[in-house]
């Protein structure tokens, strides 16, 4: 995002400990903010993205949701989420969302639940510009991308992944082994791998590759690796590959402890392990709401529609919608 990576200095933030600048105020960050307590909940499908350098790095997605009508909506968003969620952002998959109008975010809260881990610091932008089905990917840096479009195509079989490690710490670089077909070895050195292939590469898992003739470098075509797995599961409540990037991030991420899921619709979220709350509000998404309600940042029907939109969709059960409506006065007392 060329605004944001000039505020952060160029940094890699999607992995590194970040926060918004509060002394800067952005009113497509403000707008979004609001959309994500005021939006209507609703689920899409990531259908398009969009990478591309501006001074510093800029993702986009495109995310289709159809509404009670049978109307396919499409909405940009541009987003940055914590490494070991944003990891798991790829073609096809399940998305919550937060509609308001003609412009959505995705739902951090939501989404962290079906990927069993806590999103904290993130950004997003509500964009009017939509991306193409597919993935329009020119981030690449010059060296990477002469290397795709001049050498020779082949397929490897991934061996090992190394992460690229810059004053201990890691980035968006991964060192990737494969074997060849003939059986030889060779390498993708330290090069970005962007988030939507980060739970696409595995030990054992086969890449479309561009191969140094007569060498033993590679590089890997990212872009061509997402549109060949479409075919994955779409519920974001899948782990990642055993072994892959998305999942090596993860171990090190803060989590949320999955509960039992409802089942039916292929989009079965978990949620937070219940504590034994003062409050009788064991579910502390509800209860943040409810919290919310009281000091006055939300109004009662957007809480009962958030509400309703999480007990619809299995993410709390039907006694725990029930404590919190009781608690914000939406219920009366048994």
């Amino acid at each position: 995002m060329g605004f944001l990576d000039r505020v952060i200095g160029g940094v890699n933030a999607a992995y590194k400990p970040w926060s918004r600048l509060t002394d800067i105020t952005d009113p497509s960050l403000t707008a979004a903010d609001r959309r994500m307590t005021e939006g209507d909940l609703a689920f899409g499908t990531i259908v398009g993205v969009k990478r591309f350098y501006n001074e510093g790095t800029s993702e986009h997605l495109a995310v289709a949701a159809t509404d009670d009508t049978g109307e396919v909506h499409r909405f940009g968003i541009e987003i940055r989420l914590p490494a070991a969620s944003f990891a798991r952002l790829r073609l096809g998959l399940h998305v919550p969302l937060r509609i308001e109008g003609r412009k959505a975010v995705i739902d951090p809260t939501a989404l962290g639940d079906a990927f069993g881990l806590t999103i904290g610091s993130h950004l997003q932008r509500s964009k009017r510009s939509v991306p193409d089905d597919g993935i329009d990917d020119s981030a690449f840096d010059a060296r990477f991308q002469k290397r795709l479009q001049g050498w020779p195509r082949t397929t490897a079989t991934v061996t090992a992944l190394e992460p690229f490690l810059m004053m201990g710490r890691r980035t968006e670089n991964w060192t990737v082994h494969v074997r060849l077909p003939d059986g030889s070895a060779a390498v993708s050195p330290k090069d970005v791998v962007p988030f939507y292939g980060q739970s696409l590469v595995a030990p054992g898992w086969t890449v479309p590759v561009a191969h140094e003739p007569g060498g033993d470098v590679v590089a890997i075509d990212w872009a061509e690796l997402a549109l060949a797995t479409t075919n994955l599961s779409p519920d974001p409540t899948t782990p990642p590959p055993e072994g892959s990037i998305a999942a090596l991030l993860a171990e090190a991420a803060p989590t949320v402890t999955p509960a039992m899921g409802a089942g039916g619709t292929g989009f079965t979220p978990v949620r937070p392990a219940a504590d034994d709350h003062p409050s009788g509000v064991n579910h502390p998404h509800l209860r943040g709401w409810v919290e919310q309600l009281q000091l006055g940042h939300l109004k009662p029907k957007h809480v009962e529609r958030d509400i309703r939109g999480y007990e619809e969709s299995g993410m709390c059960t039907p006694e725990e919608a029930a404590s919190a409506r009781r608690a914000a006065g939406l219920l009366q007392p048994d």
